[in-house]
């Protein structure tokens, strides 16, 4: 393999992109971290990257997306570099590869052939990639020379029908593609009932195996319901790692919310606390510094498990008002308390309609002094204890 050098000016960027990388992997003057990694080390990396990608993708972020799948890249050409380090294979190697796969794959667009509907190109599309799969296994067999062969052997006694779902996949798509296959061979459940069945009967013998205290036992129970609420997904047409992410996102922002209403109880309290002692060393003449002392921690970890609940509900209450757009503030410029309501808001990830109260004469005759007034759903809160009274009953 002849080795070739690239220049990080280069006009070519991905030629500039391999002279970066070669010149991060000089052992005399690039970077000691990477030069250190190998294949194993930054396979975490590469995974992480993917993920970074798909949740640029997620959000609908394409400045992110850009760089997220320049940042993929790299870990392409990064392990492109340590193979043509070993005189295994470089960059140019693995682009013609996916190259020709492609063409090989498409016949009917790169080759004129035509196929009569789906079905029949998805059987040859099956039988172009079984063919790969055999002359694979050839040319590992004649480039190990036994030296492999027991793995090679063990690989191909795990099931041919599954050997080309990769043991790479994270796990939940790797189940997914398990039961795909499987399916095509019948096995499979008809109809969703014996699939809702099934599950009950799985997380009925995971409270077994939990009231046991056996942790292995607990394991591969769980492992089960895992495998069946996988299986419960695909039949719904459901992708479940992207609905795992959308549950993470969503207690991900009510948690947040829970956050901010605890600070904002927390913070009224005081007030009223410190307007209590004011009041009574008015009338003494005299205040007692001493008496309150900071307290650890958050204000959310300050409250009990039922308060912290309270607040939980309360945050799904603001989430649904903000995804149904029910969420106003009526405000009037120039109030610093219309100023505080709006930066609350936005920490709250609120998004209100803001009505100004003096464009309109009804509206400053319905309101007057009370404004700011927060409107969520039917409900009208008052300015600064609005979230207090949303919340009263955590204390």
């Amino acid at each position: 393999m002849v080795k070739r050098s690239f220049a990080i000016e280069a006009a070519d960027p991905i030629q500039a992109l391999r002279g970066v990388m070669q010149r991060l992997r000089d052992p005399l003057k690039g970077c000691p971290w990477d030069v250190k990694q190998s294949f194993a080390t930054i396979a975490a990396f590469t995974v992480e990257e993917a993920y970074e990608v798909a949740e640029a993708i997620s959000r609908n972020d394409l400045l992110d997306l850009q760089e997220e799948l320049g940042d993929l890249l790299l870990q392409v050409v990064f392990h492109a570099q340590i193979a043509e380090e070993a005189a295994q294979f470089n960059f140019d190697d693995v682009a013609r590869g996916i190259v020709d796969k492609m063409v090989r794959r498409h016949p009917h667009v790169f080759a004129g052939h035509r196929y009569e509907n789906e079905a029949e190109q998805s059987r040859a599309w099956s039988a172009i990639k079984q063919h790969e799969r055999v002359l694979k296994d050839a040319k590992r067999a004649q480039i190990n020379q036994g030296t492999q062969a027991a793995s090679v052997s063990k690989r191909a006694l795990s099931s041919r029908s599954f050997s080309e779902i990769g043991r790479g996949l994270p796990e939940f798509q790797r189940a997914l593609k398990l039961q795909a296959k499987a399916a095509e061979f019948g096995f499979d459940w008809p109809q969703l009932a014996p699939v809702f069945a099934k599950l009950r009967e799985e997380v009925d013998e995971l409270e077994v195996a939990a009231a046991s205290g056996d942790r292995d036992h607990c394991a591969e129970e769980l492992g089960d319901v895992l495998f069946v609420a996988v299986n419960l997904a695909r039949h719904l047409r459901v992708d479940p790692a992207q609905s795992l992410t959308g549950c993470n996102t969503k207690f991900e922002q009510r948690f947040a919310r829970m956050e901010v209403l605890a600070a904002l109880l927390e913070d009224a309290a005081d007030k009223s606390r410190e307007s209590g002692t004011a009041d009574a060393s008015s009338e003494s003449g005299t205040a007692d510094k001493s008496a309150v002392s900071p307290e650890s921690g958050s204000p959310l970890s300050r409250l009990g498990l039922e308060a912290q609940d309270t607040l939980w509900d309360q945050a799904k209450v603001l989430e649904k008002a903000q995804n149904t757009g029910a969420v106003t503030l009526f405000y009037r410029p120039a109030c610093h308390l219309c100023t505080e309501a709006q930066e609350i808001c936005a920490a709250l990830g609120l998004t209100p309609e803001q009505v100004d109260i003096d464009q309109s004469a009804e509206l400053g005759a319905a309101y007057g002094l009370r404004i700011p007034v927060l409107r969520i759903g039917a409900i009208e809160l008052d300015w600064p204890l609005a979230f207090s009274k949303l919340t009263e009953s955590c204390y």
